[in-house]
């Protein structure tokens, strides 16, 4: 069975050359070893598909050793089968004996049980209209055209009539964004808002032609289906009484049918898969709410969101934008609030896509990558904006709602940086990032050191409060390509830098910090440093930076002084190693070749070879005396996702980020030395270096 794994991620650090900082506070420690509590988690998806207990069993005890704190069950429709419940109440046991917490999915739409279901009225809600031509002059009793509806589903609002000779004035395309033109707009005083009672109007207007407007609203119709079923209708996110009727349905199902006990103990989020409104913009009490808000009543104005041109380009683009603003405070204030309140009676937290922060709501955004290298720069810029919220996601096949996602990976990512380089550090928005792999991925066994970096990343970046003040960079330059994010608690203050730059960067920062010593703390190495080169300059610290290819790190300044001696950074000398001969093994179409120096498969004529993906082992000698002093590292070059270096068996490390280096020191012995290096998927161009660092 091949799964899927969708990735939500993090962030990274980088490695600096300073000593380790003295005896660990508790922030320390929860940092070099970082608690369940701090470890991302997996989504899991069950859909198209019967979940076994041994699967069970293999697949969350493989969570466990890799890392991930605890698992999300993703289930469309599975909650619909029978068996569903005694698998899940099997799971929450084996999650239990682990030491993980669980989430599973509810989305108001196709996957509700068929004893909770939205009618139209509770649904969510969009204006609709229609228009006719009448003769005025006489008192008519006109049945007016009918709108569209959804299933029958529909209420008036209003009605209007305007002049028929205004009628060359055209329609209007709403934008909100001061670029709707015309060539006329009406006057308040040339329209005249008509009573409608069940579909009729009864008024006698002037003489000459009108247009008639009959404006009301009906339900949204559902989109396309979901694994293979109907969707049903969305609860109306703007109305409080739906939305907590929705909530207090689901969580009575999901009691009744599960161990009651252990759910209340287990289960800790509840993801809700598309519970956005974008086509949302009305509510039964909508008008009352929009006025309160802007002052003013929106009524008279309805025409101008069926494309009617009233009174001034300024007035209609004014009402486009405050009728956008209520729909989205509405969205916080009610959906968030009234569904925060409802879910802390059951110890829960809601996760999804397009879900505002307020009120403990987590959101989440999709992006795909391929590696975790890739993942650094979008992780970076995300914990700009992001307190550590870390989920991933494994999945049976590519959902539904991401199947048609086919990304040109250069594109997304500046689409990406650019949304996220836009938003501001006080905004209450949570924007963890999804990257969507495989999880038979070649990388998939050797992610737990990807994961422990990630733990350690959500420890700090959910240290006291975020903080917005101004920074100095020493250069006086405009460094667009470097973002950094500050956090303020009563023991230290923590800044956090991440490059966007594909080279090294060395930058000074000046801090608005005195009398304090800055540490270096190194998520991908779990290591404190003290760094050596800073000074205090008029009031300030300047501490300079070195940044590698997409680098980034933590700046901490403790208010406690830890007392660890500076030390000076170490000096890097070359070391000569030859390598006469690699053998390369392709484990997985069971070839070796071998080779006088590091190679580009892709060059190679094997057409095998050329087109692999999978691991292969890179294997070669090199001599060695044990009177160099210092410590060795080999640095590998240019790796594509993952390699582990084993020098004569013992494996030194697994590296996924620049600069790709790793201390082979206390692996080597005196006269002939293997080394082996496992490459994830398979290419590795080098070049190989080997240096000494006292």
């Amino acid at each position: 069975m091949i799964m899927k794994i969708k990735y939500l991620l993090l962030f990274s650090l980088l490695m600096f050359e300073y000593s380790l900082a003295a005896v660990p506070n508790d922030w320390q420690k929860r940092f070099l070893s970082p608690s369940v509590a701090d470890r991302p988690w997996a989504v899991w998806s069950w859909d198209n598909k019967d979940v076994t207990f041994q699967e069970v069993r293999d697949k969350l005890d493989t969570m466990h050793k890799v890392g991930f704190g605890g698992c999300c069950i993703l289930a469309v429709n599975a909650y619909r089968e029978p068996g569903y419940w005694r698998v899940f109440n099997f799971t929450m046991k084996e999650a239990d004996r682990l030491g993980m917490d669980l989430g599973m999915q509810m989305s108001d739409h196709g996957s509700l049980p068929d004893d909770i279901r939205i009618t139209p009225s509770e649904a969510m809600q969009r204006l609709v209209w229609s228009d006719t031509i009448v003769d005025g002059g006489t008192l008519r009793n006109l049945a007016l055209p009918q709108p569209d509806t959804y299933k029958g589903y529909y209420e008036d609002i209003s009605a209007y009539a305007f002049p028929a000779s205004l009628d060359n004035a055209g329609l209007l395309s709403v934008s909100g964004d001061s670029s709707s033109q015309t060539a006329y707009f009406i006057s308040p005083e040339q329209s005249m808002q008509l009573p409608v009672y069940q579909g009729r109007l009864t008024a006698r207007l002037p003489e000459g032609k009108w247009r008639i407007l009959r404006v009301g609203h009906t339900a949204v119709a559902p989109a396309d289906s979901v694994a293979g079923q109907e969707q049903g209708l969305r609860c109306d996110k703007l109305s409080s009484e739906t939305v907590y009727k929705l909530w207090t349905d689901w969580f009575t199902y999901v009691y009744r049918k599960a161990d009651a006990e252990s759910i209340r103990r287990m289960l800790k989020y509840v993801y809700v898969n598309h519970w956005t409104a974008d086509n949302q913009n009305w509510t039964k009490n909508f008008p009352a709410e929009f006025e309160r808000r802007r002052g003013y009543d929106l009524i008279p104005y309805l025409p101008i969101l069926a494309g009617i041109p009233m009174e001034s380009a300024d007035r209609v683009e004014s009402i486009a934008r405050d009728v956008q603003l209520t729909v989205s405070e509405l969205l916080t204030d009610v959906f968030s609030t009234v569904a925060s309140d409802c879910f802390r009676q059951y110890d829960c937290r809601i996760i999804g896509e397009g879900v505002p922060q307020n009120n403990g709501l987590v959101k989440i955004d999709g992006t795909w990558k391929e590696s975790p290298a890739m993942l650094k720069p979008l992780l970076d810029r995300n914990f700009v904006t992001d307190n550590g919220s870390i989920f991933f996601c494994i999945d049976n096949g590519v959902s539904e709602a991401a199947a048609d996602t086919s990304l040109n990976a250069e594109a997304e990512e500046q689409s990406l940086s650019d949304t996220l380089a836009n938003e501001r550090m006080n905004e209450a928005w949570m924007d963890s990032l999804r990257i969507v792999s495989d999880s038979n991925r070649n990388w998939w066994e050797e992610s737990k050191s990807f994961l422990t970096y990630a733990s350690r990343c959500r420890t700090l970046l959910q240290y006291g409060r975020q903080v917005n003040d101004s920074l100095l960079f020493v250069d006086k330059t405009i460094l667009s390509d470097i973002f950094w994010t500050h956090r303020n608690g009563e023991d230290m203050d923590i800044y956090f830098f991440a490059s966007q730059a594909d080279s090294m960067r060395m930058v000074t920062v000046s801090f608005p910090v005195t009398h304090r010593m800055p540490e270096l703390w190194n998520a991908v190495t779990g290591t404190i440093f003290r760094s050596a080169n800073w000074k205090e300059v008029e009031g300030r610290t300047e501490v300079t930076l070195s940044l590698p290819a997409y680098g980034s790190v933590f700046v901490v300044f403790p208010k406690e002084d830890s007392g660890a001696e500076i030390v000076e950074p170490t000096l890097v000398t070359p070391v000569v190693l030859k390598i006469n001969e690699w053998t390369v093994n392709f484990s997985e179409i069971y070839k070796s070749i071998t080779r006088p120096v590091l190679f580009n498969r892709s060059r190679e004529e094997n057409k095998q070879i050329k087109n692999y993906f999978g691991r292969s082992f890179y294997k070669g000698l090199f001599m060695w005396k044990t009177s160099q002093e210092g410590r060795i590292v080999v640095r590998l070059g240019k790796v594509d996702e993952m390699a582990t270096v084993r020098i004569n068996s013992i494996n030194c490390g697994t590296v996924w980020t620049a600069p790709y280096e790793v201390d082979i020191t206390d692996a080597l012995r005196s006269g002939s030395n293997v080394i082996e290096v496992e490459v994830l998927p398979s290419d590795w161009e080098g070049p190989i270096e080997f240096v000494r660092k006292e």
